[in-house]
């Protein structure tokens, strides 16, 4: 992701120490954070967080850089997020973050989990963010980015889709453990596919094409219940404290 941008913007990374798949937003508040700055050369402002990507954006604003980015990018990924996992990713996650913080974000994932190719992708990214820059993301609004799986060929184009239900599911594995004699779990996990949209992401991915997908998450209110339900809940509710009192 900063091969892809050093040269387009004025990029300064502050990334996870470790592995942070499926930490969505957690936020360390237990355990202390190390900032650590790393020498990549080049006058480049690279740091290391011992902690999530959320973590990551929250010492990033507070503490690393004097003034508010124009942009949050989040990646690439090793492996796809896109449909329902967009709620268990890490990546994501700081995306989440920084919209929370009413900054603009994209996050990157490339499909393929084993040999994801970084390189075809980051080719990509400067145009995503020149797009993002000419067309502002609406308030409370992140651009989710996946990569098709290299097994569809060269990459076909780029759509703007809508979410898909895809997910990675659970696929608990049991095994003994000898010296303390119980049982113990790999959770473990298998794709979850169901009937998509034809112009939901998942569709278009498996079409060879890349995805992107606004997701809105400034209001998570369910509108149209709360229109519908919100006479009888009140109503069911003031005949209990009527009857019952408080």
């Amino acid at each position: 992701l900063w091969n892809s941008l050093k040269d387009f913007a004025d990029v300064v990374v502050v990334a996870p120490a470790s592995e942070q798949s499926a930490v969505s937003m957690s936020t360390s508040i237990r355990s202390p954070l190390r900032l650590t700055k790393i020498d990549w050369g080049d006058k480049a402002s690279i740091w290391s967080v011992s902690g999530t990507p959320s973590d990551c954006v929250k010492l990033a604003l507070n503490v690393v850089v004097s003034r508010k980015p124009d942009l949050v990018v989040s990646g690439i990924n090793r492996g796809t997020n896109c449909g329902r996992n967009v709620l268990y990713s890490g990546t994501v996650g700081a995306a989440i973050e920084s919209v929370v913080k009413e900054i603009p974000a994209a996050a990157f994932s490339c499909y393929d989990y084993h040999e994801p190719d970084f390189e075809s992708a980051g080719k990509h990214i400067p145009a995503m963010v020149e797009y993002l820059i000419e067309h502002p993301l609406p308030k409370g609004t992140l651009l989710n980015v996946n990569f098709p799986e290299r097994r569809y060929g060269p990459l076909k184009g780029f759509k703007m889709a809508s979410q898909g239900k895809e997910y990675w599911g659970e696929d608990p594995d049991k095994r003994w453990h000898p010296s303390e004699q119980d049982h113990y779990f790999w959770l473990g996990m298998k794709l979850m596919e169901g009937l998509e949209d034809p112009e939901s992401e998942i569709v278009w991915l498996k079409q060879g094409y890349a995805t992107a997908v606004p997701i809105h998450i400034n209001d998570l209110t369910d509108r149209h219940h709360l229109e519908a339900k919100k006479k009888p809940f009140e109503e069911f509710f003031s005949k209990k404290f009527a009857n019952d009192g408080a």
